[in-house]
């Protein structure tokens, strides 16, 4: 074997192991770049979650507001008709009934009742 076919040859392998490893490499950066672009559509989906439960964390602390308002209110002057439908509401809730439907029959908020509604979900262990 001459010294030109050795080179010949050498050569030949190092294309070989050059395409190989390039190859490789864009395999490589195709699986990163999909890697990425589910990351991307994940933080937008969280970001996007993120929007919504900050805008009901608004609402929700609206609401307590509101009924820490009243409560205080009740608390100046505390009547016997509010006790009661907060009871009414309870039981209500307890036997089914949705929020929107308590407001309605007690004269509550959406606050009032969605709070109880809670309260009442939480206290019997759901």
């Amino acid at each position: 074997m001459n010294v030109l076919q050795y080179v010949a040859f050498l050569s030949s392998g190092l294309a070989l192991i050059f395409a190989s490893l390039c190859l490789l490499l864009w395999r490589r950066v195709k699986h990163t770049e999909q890697i990425v672009q589910e990351l991307r559509s994940q933080h937008q989906q969280l970001a996007e979650t993120a929007k919504i439960v900050g805008r009901k964390l608004v609402q929700l602390q609206s609401d307590l507001q509101g009924v820490a308002q009243k409560l205080q209110t009740e608390q100046a002057a505390p009547s016997n008709s509010n006790h009661k439908a907060y009871g009414q509401a309870a039981r209500l809730l307890q036997q089914g009934m949705s929020p929107e439907e308590v407001m309605q029959k007690c004269s509550l908020s959406r606050g009032e009742a969605e709070l109880l509604a809670v309260m009442t979900r939480a206290a019997s262990g759901d």
